[in-house]
């Protein structure tokens, strides 16, 4: 017997749930000094060009702090991208050391600084560089990380942020965190301008802010059609919005852009707005999965946030993220239960076979942003721990009250504002009869380190737990490494790579692998001496391990539902 599948009304009960429990009062928001950014786009003897003025009040010191950009996303020397800087009258500056520039002028003077960015690098776009400063022929596109300077400021008052665009060609459209306008003004609190985007180009417009609150813009050529885009995005927004119980932003944007990379989906969630970068070839409703995660974050990531200790809390950001767009494109018809239950199965192997497993959260958070294996552990070590708590929530509690609800909650108590995610926090927001559990598997699972348990409730009547023998996914390479310039690298002896004849230096054509299946063959077009030669290979890990997984048992009973 096939389960039914649930609706986007469960979410009403926990919405009530939660709205009932949010109690903390509003922070009252103090307005801040101007901070005035001026873009011109223009074309000279070396290319396109972006020149960025800046105006702001000085410290009242007399030297103002500068931040410069650095790295982002994983690339480094993103200063690069500025090849002119320098000030107005009266300002001196400092030399660059460790991502900082000092600003000499009068106590609390006017401080002027102007600099041009180009693209410091060259070819189609291609992972990872996208994450780099983009200003060619045809689009603008940065962010405050890799691209604004801006003073340092300490304080809690939120700045109002002035934007004005010049110079862009007559067709293009501009899309951003703030307004898809040529000018803007208004407050815009630190966390909304550290996350912010800004992008301007010949974009098409595929669905406009009317239908639904966001605004949908692309590039390039696709295999679905505009119209099927702008209705997955706008049911995305809507089935999210109605989980929340309120939209993150009042408007929202998806900018689509086309990369040469074959076989990927990637792109970051911003202040109210996602840029994907995709291989045009892509299908639809891998996309739409990857929109899922991307939009979630608009409340969790940015509404909830953990800005001060960001590594710490990747189970949370990105694990509950994760496990949730699961369950939003199963309850939209995207996903069958066989094929939901396939995926929580992946992550289970995923997150039982990392070499990263029994990590602590002090180790995840010192090695998240170096090392690959352990920046993608919280994202299963989340999502395991999300099943766990959506399923012990209501017993520990003795009512409805399970993880959407906490959720929900502690997203309303910020009412609408930003709020800091802690520990703390959680353990307030959940049923004093569930503090205690709670806390002691936070304590167990994320500080120290031990496995989650799959609890045989978890999806239903109709599924059981069993052990299971599988194999980590280990493609024999580095694949970040490989993939920025095509060049293989990191070949590791005796691996699956190199047992398939792959060696450091050989020239990548093509590739196509997916990730975290060992059972999926991976496929690489490799430029040979003569000529181009496909290599197919199973990524096996050496050596095997036990992971809990999900099996369907329809002759259970009561087998009728899936269950939260």
């Amino acid at each position: 017997m096939r389960d039914h599948p649930r609706t986007m009304h469960r979410y009403a009960m926990g919405l009530a749930v939660a709205v009932a429990l949010a109690s903390a009062p509003a922070r009252a928001r103090g307005q801040g000094d101007t901070l005035k950014y001026t873009f011109h786009y223009a074309r000279d003897g070396q290319g396109p060009r972006l020149d960025v003025d800046v105006d702001f009040r000085g410290d009242r010191s007399g030297v103002t702090r500068l931040e410069m950009p650095t790295s982002w996303g994983g690339e480094d020397s993103l200063w690069k991208a500025i090849v002119e800087f320098d000030a107005g009258p009266g300002v001196t500056l400092g030399p660059l050391i460790d991502g900082v520039r000092m600003a000499g002028h009068l106590p609390g003077a006017h401080v002027h600084l102007h600099y041009v960015l180009r693209q410091d690098w060259t070819g189609p776009l291609r992972y990872p560089l996208y994450h780099r400063v983009i200003v060619d022929s045809s689009r603008v596109i940065f962010n405050q990380s890799n691209a604004l300077v801006f003073p340092d400021r300490t304080s809690s008052a939120t700045p109002v942020l002035q934007i004005r665009w010049t110079g862009l060609p007559r067709t293009w459209r501009i899309l951003t965190s703030f307004g898809a306008k040529a000018m803007f003004s208004g407050p815009v609190s630190l966390r909304e301008f550290s996350g912010a985007s800004f992008a301007a180009g010949d974009f098409r417009l595929v669905s406009p802010p009317d239908s639904g609150g966001v605004t949908v813009e692309a590039q390039g050529r696709w295999r679905f059609s505009d119209p099927d885009f702008a209705r997955m995005v706008r049911a995305l927004w809507g089935a999210e919005t109605e989980f929340w119980g309120t939209p993150a932003f009042d408007k929202a944007f998806v900018l689509l852009l086309p990369i040469t990379d074959p076989n990927t989906l990637a792109g970051t969630a911003f202040t109210a707005g996602f840029v994907a970068a995709a291989d045009s070839t892509a299908d639809l409703d891998p996309m739409g999965r990857l929109l899922a995660h991307e939009l979630f974050h608009l409340w969790n990531g940015q509404r909830l946030a953990a800005t001060h200790d960001e590594a710490r809390y990747k189970w949370f950001t990105e694990g509950f993220t994760d496990y949730y767009a699961d369950r939003i494109f199963r309850d939209l018809g995207h996903y069958s239960d066989s094929v939901y239950r396939g995926r929580v199965n992946a992550v289970l192997r995923n997150y039982y076979g990392s070499p990263a497993r029994g990590g602590t959260r002090a180790q995840v958070a010192a090695r998240y942003w170096t090392d690959e294996r352990w920046k993608t552990y919280p994202y299963a070590q989340g999502y395991a721990l999300a099943l766990y708590l959506q399923a012990n929530l209501p017993r520990w509690s003795g009512s409805p009250f399970n993880l959407d609800s906490l959720m929900v909650t502690a997203f309303h108590a910020a009412h609408g504002q930003n709020i800091e995610v802690t520990d703390s926090l959680l353990v307030r927001l959940v049923p004093a009869t569930a503090r205690a559990p709670f806390d002691d598997a936070i304590d167990r699972y994320v500080d120290r380190g031990e496995m989650v348990p799959a609890d045989s409730t978890a999806l239903g009547r109709c599924v059981a737990v069993r052990n299971v023998a599988a194999f980590t996914f280990d493609l024999g390479f580095d694949a970040l490494a490989t993939a920025r310039d095509r060049v293989v690298r990191g070949v590791r002896a005796g691996g699956p790579a190199a047992q398939a004849g792959i060696a450091d230096g050989m020239k990548l054509l093509g590739y196509r692998w997916d990730g975290g299946d060992p059972s999926s063959p991976v496929l690489l077009e490799i430029d040979a001496d003569g000529g181009p030669r496909l290599v197919r290979y199973v990524p096996h890990g050496n050596q095997a391990f036990v992971a809990p997984q999900y099996v369907a048992t329809p002759g259970a009973p009561g087998c009728l539902t899936l269950g939260n």
